[in-house]
């Protein structure tokens, strides 16, 4: 046989040997690294998990120094666009002038004058007003010309924040929504080295809003049912913004505690009590996440109406002329 058959066939047997052997050992390598890769996170969950709360709470506080801050996102509903011949066909005079005035709605709000507005005969009056109002972020008082109270007071509460002045508050009408008001106004005034005088809030939404943009320590409020709000307030958005359930555990108020390990059940916020209401508006207005009450529900309804009834109104406005729009 020559020399260079028998060195053709040596190599070809190296080569099934090799072959064979990485077949034989890639199962025991793949477990090998796997067990490795397993016993270092389950070392590191047990290291985390023998924290004291004290030690864990610290961590936490740690890692909340070295990120931002969650931010709220918002967003704008789409507007519907109405042709001039949609409203011509419309058989009620009411209702097609309420349809022409919605097509000269955007141009009036962005010339920023008020006394366009006034050209406005029908409900869009109002929403005109408002909206031209918080464009211009001046001319306050003509919040009171508003017709619509609700309208007026959402107006009058925008112009309390824009202006910082408190005394437009206390021309809002609706009782409940001039201490919301002026919680609000207290929650973004008080001196961020003066912990405590977030205490005089009763809002628990504006109370958070309070101590978050606050400095000190929740201890200096003394109070031990303060201290525990203050630090589940501080604590409840960072640790699902951090995305670690295991930080759930430094929430000492039970109730927050469970709207955080809730949440990590599909990564939002849900209605545990299926009364309507989510969890975390629940907290906001101190009402219990876990306890169904047909009367949160009509309450939540009313306050997200309030909190934006212009929105509510544009909505209503669009839906009666497209009805009539679409009547024969």
């Amino acid at each position: 046989m020559e020399k260079r058959t028998i060195q053709l066939i040596i190599i070809f047997i190296l080569i099934l040997v090799f072959i064979s052997g990485g077949v034989f050992l890639y199962p025991k390598l793949k477990n090998h690294f796997k067990n490795n890769i397993s016993k270092n996170n389950s070392s590191l969950s047990e290291e985390n998990v023998s924290q004291s709360p004290a030690e864990k709470e610290s961590a936490f506080l740690k890692l909340l120094s070295e990120k931002l801050k969650p931010v709220i996102a918002s967003s704008t509903p789409k507007e519907i666009a109405f042709t001039l011949a949609q409203c011509n066909r419309i058989k009620t005079e009411s209702d097609k002038k309420m349809c022409l005035d919605y097509i000269n709605f955007d141009s009036i709000i962005a010339s920023k004058k008020l006394e366009n507005c006034k050209t406005l005969q029908t409900d869009l009056q109002d929403i005109c007003l408002y909206k031209t109002i918080e464009n211009k972020q001046d001319n306050f008082d003509a919040c009171l010309e508003i017709r619509d109270v609700s309208v007026k007071d959402i107006c009058l509460r925008n112009a309390a924040a824009y202006s910082k002045n408190s005394d437009y508050c206390g021309k809002i009408s609706a009782l409940d929504s001039r201490d919301e008001c002026n919680d609000f106004m207290l929650s973004t005034r008080i001196d961020p080295n003066n912990l405590v005088g977030c205490a005089a809030i009763k809002i628990p939404m504006y109370f958070s809003v309070c101590v978050n943009n606050n400095k000190q320590d929740c201890g200096e409020l003394k109070d031990s049912k303060l201290i525990n709000e203050c630090k589940s307030w501080r604590y409840l958005d960072n640790v699902i913004k951090n995305g670690d359930k295991s930080y759930c555990d430094i929430i000492f108020d039970d109730k927050f505690k469970k709207v955080c390990l809730a949440y990590f059940i599909d990564k939002k916020y849900i209605d545990s009590d299926n009364d309507g209401v989510s969890d975390r508006e629940e907290l906001d207005y101190g009402t219990d996440p876990f306890t169904a009450n047909s009367e949160v529900s009509i309450q939540s309804e009313t306050r997200r109406k309030n909190a934006d009834p212009v929105y509510w109104k544009l909505e209503e406005v669009k839906e009666e002329i497209n009805k009539a729009i679409s009547d024969k």
